[in-house]
């Protein structure tokens, strides 16, 4: 079961990216914002969260409960990793270390505790696996933010045409990375939770 939630997560994390580096840009070259409100990238954004948060959810067979949890978890765990990711192009190359960690891996390390401890909540599994969880998802995200702080740090090497191709690997790995540790927790404990149940029963 852990290998299915693990590859169920890593789809549903791969919408929200897939909206900000090819939705959003194509509706914006085909004039889709134009005249609208700064917000409607982020409405977007938002809902192929939502969208990806059921998508993730589906191998936990929990049903439209599942569904209903990382639907509304997935949201509240991504938006300020990706907003941050679409701030890399803003870096001015002259930040030190220290400022990389704190901003990178704090937000990751926040955002996905949240995803986790709130998805893990909306299941009902227990509180005990939900603390486990934030701290799970937690240490997977910052695994996530130190991988965009290497990433960055690369970029002064990378050529003009390599830059945007790190990014995007960079970004991508940042965020499928923490959903396969996460999604594989997660299906672990699903799965020894059955388990115990049906040796109960």
């Amino acid at each position: 079961m852990e290998r299915r939630v693990a590859i169920s997560f890593v789809g549903g994390m791969a919408l929200p990216l897939v909206g900000v580096f090819l939705v959003v840009p194509v509706l914006g070259t085909i004039g889709a914002f134009t005249g609208g409100s700064v917000f409607r990238p982020l409405v977007v954004m938002l809902a192929m969260a939502i969208v990806g948060g059921a998508l993730a959810s589906g191998a936990l067979r929990q049903g439209w409960r599942g569904r209903l949890a990382f639907a509304t978890a997935f949201p509240l765990g991504v938006c300020v990793p990706l907003l941050v990711v679409m701030s890399l192009q803003t870096l001015s190359g002259h930040e030190s270390l220290l400022q990389l960690l704190l901003v990178f891996v704090a937000s990751f390390a926040f955002s996905f505790g949240l995803l986790g401890t709130v998805g893990t909540a909306l299941l009902g599994i227990g509180g005990p696996v939900t603390r486990r969880a934030g701290v799970t998802f937690t240490g997977a995200g910052a695994v996530g933010g130190l991988v965009l702080v290497a990433t960055v740090t690369l970029l002064p090497a990378a050529t003009n045409g390599g830059t945007t191709l790190t990014l995007l690997l960079g970004s991508g790995i940042a965020f499928l990375l923490p959903s396969t540790l996460g999604g594989w927790w997660l299906g672990r404990q699903i799965g020894l939770t059955e388990r115990k149940h049906d040796t109960v029963a």
